[in-house]
């Protein structure tokens, strides 16, 4: 498992990222500075150049359901993805910095506050969700990074 300190400096850099695009993009843009981007980002300041999630998600999108539309298209979905780029699946458990939250509306990280942190949809960047609780599965599916893929 990556250690505390590994993965609260990528959601720091993931957010960092997100929120200077965002500061250069006049509006809210999905797969620049959307929740799955953020998602998608993370993993890649986890995991370096031993991400694979950018070959996994090679489409545009330009809404959730669109997304998880064109997830489906390629045989995958959230669920498949987080088990190919290396997270353990939750249920039941206390979250922890840097695990990825799935549901329907979207993607969030957890974040270092105690709070699920995701994307503003009036392009203001990262923002503080809703507190983290005991994870259910019946209402969303959570990663936690593992080390190894």
């Amino acid at each position: 498992m990556y250690n505390y300190y590994d993965k609260l400096a990528a959601v720091e850099r993931a957010v960092n990222e997100i929120n200077n695009r965002t500061k250069f993009l006049e509006k809210y843009t999905r797969g620049e500075n959307d929740c799955f981007e953020l998602a998608r980002v993370y993993d890649e300041q986890l995991r370096g150049l031993s991400s694979i999630i950018r070959g996994l998600v090679t489409f545009d999108w330009s809404s959730p359901r669109e997304y998880l539309s064109k997830l489906r298209s390629e045989n995958l979905n959230p669920k498949i993805v987080l088990e190919l780029c290396g997270y353990d699946l939750l249920d039941g458990e206390t979250p922890e910095v840097g695990d990825v939250m799935y549901n329907r509306a979207g993607a969030y990280l957890a974040g270092p506050e105690g709070f699920w942190i995701t994307t503003s949809e009036e392009n203001l960047g990262v923002i503080k969700a809703s507190p983290m609780l005991i994870i259910d599965t019946k209402l969303k599916l959570v990663g936690r990074p593992r080390k190894e893929l």
